[in-house]
């Protein structure tokens, strides 16, 4: 007769895996060289009246050209929706006045490095960005600036999502903040509803998590989270200002994987 106690193993591996081997890491540095030269090669085709489908099959052609596995989620391109994660309608155009967001990931060995861009398309009559969007753009910056530095080992994740939170939605134009600052990414993670993403439900830097951040034990590699400080707009033109990287956790501070300026790309109509 054998003694037995029966415990709760839920979610043993998705917490093993919040924490990157050096291999892991590797590999999310490679889908991050994929990931920014797929979304510049979309970035480079905005302009009005060009379809937000071609940025979207542009930049997935880049994606797989560049060596990428097919990713967790195809690219999402958007413009004037304001109902959250919509992406591109059939016949929808890049016009003046309006807002072009991208987010995407390439995809290395199942490993995952998303990150989102904003372009903006002056109106006839501007010479330069509005001062809502020169607003949106110095406080995501700032965010990345003051969060980084505390995404250490150790460090609680609703702290790190208050100080963000502090700075983004000190905005002068009314514009709301996503529910979290960041979400664990890297690997391929298989939701609920069954399919594959790029990122996951396990771990968020957001109000109402007190758990804190993990690295390896004698190794350089930590968790990896996709840090999101965007910004939606409701009122005209509306559409969300997101500029994001995926970000490692060391004992230095988070790290960004990618290269490509944190900045609003504004162009002529």
């Amino acid at each position: 007769k054998f003694e037995t106690e029966i415990v709760d193993g839920s979610k043993t591996v998705e917490r093993v895996r919040l924490v990157k081997s050096d291999f892991e890491k590797d590999r999310i540095k490679d889908a991050s060289v994929i990931s920014e030269a797929a979304l510049q090669s979309a970035l480079d085709l905005i302009k009005p009246g060009v379809l937000l489908s071609k940025l979207h099959r542009k930049s997935y052609d880049a994606l797989i050209s560049l060596g990428s596995e097919v990713p967790g989620y195809l690219p999402i391109v958007r413009t004037t929706d304001p109902s959250g994660h919509g992406s591109w309608m059939a016949g929808e155009e890049c016009a003046a006045g309006n807002l072009v967001f991208l987010e995407l990931s390439g995809c290395k060995f199942g490993h995952h490095a998303p990150l989102m861009r904003t372009a903006y398309i002056l109106k006839p009559e501007e010479t330069e960005a509005p001062a809502w969007l020169v607003e949106a753009e110095c406080l995501i910056q700032k965010t990345f600036e003051v969060c980084l530095p505390m995404m250490v080992p150790g460090a609680k994740a609703n702290d790190i999502d208050a100080a963000g939170r502090e700075i983004m939605m000190n905005n002068s134009f009314g514009l709301s903040m996503a529910a979290r600052l960041a979400y664990s990414t890297g690997s391929t993670s298989t939701q609920p509803a069954g399919h594959a993403g790029w990122g996951d439900a396990d771990f968020s830097l957001v109000g109402h998590n007190d758990g804190e951040l993990k690295s390896q034990e004698g190794g350089e590699a930590g968790m990896v989270f996709h840090f999101i400080p965007w910004f939606q707009k409701y009122d005209e033109p509306s559409g969300p200002i997101g500029l994001s990287d995926t970000v490692i956790v060391t004992t230095e501070g988070g790290q960004r994987f990618g290269k490509l300026p944190l900045t609003v790309a504004v162009l002529k109509g």
